[in-house]
């Protein structure tokens, strides 16, 4: 009797909580499509694929420059419920993206004087700034703000500026886009300085570095399987490739939207779970997770699988070229749904090495994959190359996980 309360308890916990963020996620999530939306409707496919590829390589860039501080801002916080040192943690996380930053951007000066790729590059530095607050409100369960500091307010900018004044050169766009990043930026220093004020700085960068190295790694080899199939894809092939394959990526990961709506809010709460060494409830809400998140988004993969064509044509008439690769990424992407938070979990619970190899591997084979694939077959090669990672990396770490619940099974 104890135990049903208990699962009925984390059960009505878990739909208020989607109830309270997946309305947001799901905003995010469409304001992401409708970037795309954007691009292909008001660009000739060729501008578009080169637009889609910088933001590619913007996205992987950003991520890979906050040095995994995402997840160790998590961990962190969530384990140091104290409140006053937030300032000072925020300020060491800056300069070490400072320093990746800089670094990159003298690199980039040496190989390229392209305006538009520059203009996208610069956008890193402020897009990090956002992200990095992003999560210190996440940690703290501000989850509004985190939600719309991280993606709804950068994105909105971009295309209300872009409907409005009618961007269609690439350049201009470029300029937009540093825009948003910069206004979200502060709009973000604001809000952070309101709830948490400022504190006395204390440098700890050595002590930061060491602990988020392990999730730094990680993030590289999630990022690698996760993009590298476009990067080979705008190397070896047109860039209206790119575009369709971009697309076709944009509208997978739509699918999983509910999973990362979840795992967005939860993280803190499994973070929480693991500190108190209650693996029997972790458990629980992560089985009721998966649950929840698999009846939301069934419907959504059959209705994609069976008319992949009618997403496609949004985008335009030649992007119907990409249907196949969308099915084969929305098996991958159902596969993520059913194995759930697996990858949070682990790395909250120090497994974070084994995530990391996970990851290697994971990369490896999208490499190896798009490499041999992509040549011969554009747009199934790439779905194939990052498809196969994705249900790798999740197997791995569901067995992981289960062997986890088992070890700890009497906790």
């Amino acid at each position: 009797m104890k135990l049903n309360n208990l699962i009925n308890s984390q059960y009505t916990v878990l739909l208020k909580i989607l109830a309270s963020s997946a309305i947001l996620r799901l905003v995010s999530a469409v304001l992401g499509f409708l970037f795309t939306l954007y691009v292909t409707n008001s660009f000739n496919i060729e501008d578009s694929g080169l637009i889609l590829l910088y933001f590619a390589i913007f996205t992987f860039l950003s991520f890979n420059f906050r040095f995994g501080l995402d997840t160790y801002i998590i961990k962190a916080l969530t384990q140091d419920e104290s409140y006053g040192f937030e300032f000072s943690e925020l300020v060491n996380y800056i300069c070490i993206f400072s320093i990746l930053f800089f670094t990159g951007l003298l690199l980039v000066l040496y190989f390229t004087s392209e305006i538009v790729f520059l203009l996208f590059y610069i956008s890193i530095f402020f897009n990090g700034i956002h992200f990095l607050i992003s999560f210190f409100f996440q940690a703290r369960n501000y989850i509004y703000h985190s939600i719309i500091f991280q993606n709804i307010l950068f994105m909105s900018i971009i295309l209300i500026v872009s409907l409005l004044f009618q961007i269609n050169i690439v350049e201009d766009f470029a300029k937009v886009f540093l825009f948003s990043s910069i206004f979200t930026s502060l709009l973000s220093l604001c809000f952070f300085f309101k709830k948490f004020g400022n504190s006395k700085l204390q440098f700890k960068l050595k002590k930061i570095i060491i602990s988020s190295f392990p999730f730094f790694s990680t993030l590289v080899f999630t990022q690698l399987s996760q993009w590298s199939s476009q990067f080979i894809l705008g190397y070896s092939e047109d860039k209206a490739m790119v575009a369709i394959f971009a697309s076709v990526q944009r509208v997978s990961l739509l699918i999983s939207f509910f999973l990362i709506s979840v795992n967005f809010v939860l993280a803190p709460k499994f973070s929480t779970l693991i500190k108190e060494s209650k693996f029997g409830e972790l458990n629980s809400l992560y089985k009721r997770s998966v649950f929840v998140i698999s009846i939301l988004t069934f419907p959504i993969i059959l209705l994609v699988i069976y008319t992949p064509n009618l997403v496609l044509n949004f985008f335009g008439p030649e992007y119907s070229e990409g249907s196949t690769a969308l099915r084969i990424l929305c098996i991958a992407q159902l596969f993520n749904v059913l194995t759930g938070s697996v990858a949070i979990i682990l790395n909250l619970s120090g497994k974070e090495l084994l995530v990391r190899n996970v990851n290697f591997f994971g990369a490896l084979l999208t490499i190896s994959l798009g490499v041999l694939l992509i040549p011969s077959f554009p747009l199934i090669g790439s779905a194939v190359s990052m498809a196969s990672s994705i249900i790798f990396v999740n197997a791995i770490n569901f067995k992981a996980a289960k062997d986890l619940f088992e070890n700890n099974k009497g906790s």
